[in-house]
């Protein structure tokens, strides 16, 4: 026995045609009579109205039956005159709910599609953000850039665009990009605060000045866009920008639950990626020291031996002038000693840096204080080859916020460097300015510059060019880019063969100094 009241609910509402039999139904009618699918509807229903209803035909009714006897038949009841509009209104809002529902299943299934994409052969962090771009396009966007954070550099790894024929233009836009410093605009922005941005009706003013990241989608024409955030170890990883140009369509806050899932899934599959990454660095790490090790430790540790036995033997003739090359030979000996301490040193910095274990005792200082004490020694070694090494720093420059030992082993290194490869009679000089980000130096010389294929390896550990004969164990410059990056700077080199090369790296200014550089 049902409740009629309970019948009610179930807003079962019907139409009959002129033979009698219902040709329309909503889904609460057919859970009345037993036949959700409306299979059995027409034997069920295959009847004339009852009498005195005769002109109701074709009009809508509402089904009040106070007894149920099944999906076999139906009992008796009435039918009862009901708006035209109710049966329409109530199916809008059936197709709505069903369509709500195949949307919501079809966006699990491209969740889950996606996903599952994703973590196949996951193993590389720029393989697997390429194939995230692609995957997204044209189902979310009609662009899809995605951008890799290591550190303070953001560079654009993928863009795509759904036209295969646009794949040079897409290709055009990876590269390094240079962010908003404010923070308050794009890339920066979404860094900033790990949130997601959108902008779902935008329209860029005619000549509006605007960063580098936000100046490439107005170019693409874009409509509609939003950034967000792909965050795995505790910080944003990559950053996702997804763009509407062609498309009609616009950003709702349903997709950005959408692309925010899926940004939280694609971080699991980068982390993976990340995982095995850090795996096959550690192996690499480990083969490339063993190499060093054995190879360029053994040869000062061998030279060293040769020189006690002879220091044995010239120690048995006593004379003056077995005296002075005894001397000679220690001197050799100590150089010898210092070569094999600076390695050891270089590769217990490469391990810190690569751990991010290193540590700085940073404090302000006078530039012109810290380049000068560094370069005494370095002058007496470019006396040697004949070169001159002149030093140029303004008077006024702000001080700096360094860890003056450090960043003395980076001059160390890059005016060591710019002697070594400058032919007798070269010349080197050291060079600073105020910068936006702190005081920029430049170490430069007139040696033979560097090829163009080399630029992009310069700062690798271990990475020397196959074709020149070794000389050095490829950690120095190594080590000066994880110093200054340590400090919150940059390095690059700008180099023309034949005519020499350009070492250029920042350093912060002191707190103090900073706020006096930035008041009006």
């Amino acid at each position: 026995m049902a409740d009629a009241r309970d019948i009610l609910r179930l807003d079962a509402l019907c139409e009959v045609d002129d033979q009698g039999r219902v040709c329309r139904w909503s889904e609460g009618f057919g859970a009345l009579v037993g036949d959700p699918s409306g299979r059995r509807l027409g034997e069920l229903l295959g009847r004339e109205p009852p009498a005195g209803e005769l002109e109701l035909q074709g009009r809508l009714y509402r089904v009040v039956r106070e007894r149920l006897e099944g999906p076999a038949g139906v009992g008796g009841g009435e039918l009862f005159r009901l708006e035209p509009a109710r049966l329409g209104h109530q199916l809008e809002r059936e197709h709505a709910a069903r369509a709500e529902a195949e949307e919501a299943q079809r966006r699990l299934s491209f969740l889950y599609e996606t996903a599952t994409s994703l973590f196949k052969d996951a193993r590389e962090s720029r393989q697997t953000l390429t194939k995230l771009a692609q995957l997204l396009v044209p189902n979310l966007a009609d662009w899809c850039m995605l951008d890799l954070v290591e550190g303070h550099k953001v560079e654009r790894v993928a863009a795509t665009h759904w036209n295969p024929d646009l794949d040079e233009k897409a290709a055009e836009l990876t590269g390094p990009l240079s962010l908003d410093r404010s923070g308050k605009l794009g890339l920066a922005r979404v860094l900033r605060t790990g949130k997601t941005h959108l902008e779902a009706d935008w329209f860029p003013a005619p000549g509006e000045e605007t960063v580098e990241d936000v100046a490439v989608l107005a170019g693409l024409g874009a409509r509609a866009w939003m950034i967000v955030p792909i965050q795995a170890r505790g910080r944003v990883v990559a950053l996702l920008t997804l763009a509407l140009s062609e498309s009609t369509r616009t950003y709702s806050a349903e997709d950005v639950r959408l692309v925010e899932d899926l940004a939280a899934r694609a971080a699991l599959a980068v982390e993976n990626a990340l995982l095995f990454e850090d795996v096959r660095r550690a192996i690499r790490v480990r083969d490339d020291t063993i190499s060093i090790v054995s190879h360029d430790l053994r040869n000062p540790m061998n030279a060293f031996v040769l020189q006690i036995q002879r220091l044995e033997r010239l120690v048995t003739r006593h004379s003056a002038k077995s005296e002075a090359q005894t001397r000679e030979l220690l001197t050799k000996m100590r150089n010898t000693v210092g070569s094999m301490e600076r390695l050891i040193n270089n590769l217990l910095d490469m391990a810190r840096i690569e751990g991010g274990r290193l540590r700085l005792d940073r404090r302000a200082h006078e530039p012109v204080q810290v380049v000068t004490r560094v370069l005494e020694p370095l002058e007496l070694l470019a006396g040697q080859k004949r070169q001159r090494l002149e030093i140029d720093l303004p008077p006024h420059l702000p001080k700096i916020w360094t860890d003056s030992d450090r960043l003395a082993q980076v001059f160390a290194n890059l005016v060591g460097n710019a002697i070594k490869f400058t032919p007798e009679g070269g010349s080197i000089s050291v060079r600073a300015d105020p910068a936006v980000e702190g005081v920029r130096f430049v170490v430069e010389d007139n040696g033979p510059g560097i090829s163009p294929e080399i630029l992009p390896h310069i700062f690798d550990r271990y990475w020397q060019p196959k074709e020149s004969a070794r000389r050095g164990f490829g950690l120095g410059l190594f080590i000066v880019r994880g110093l200054v990056e340590a400090h919150g700077g940059r390095v690059w080199v700008e180099s023309t063969p034949g005519k020499g090369s350009r070492f250029f790296f920042t350093v912060p200014v002191a707190p103090a100094e900073q706020e006096l550089t930035q008041s009006p």
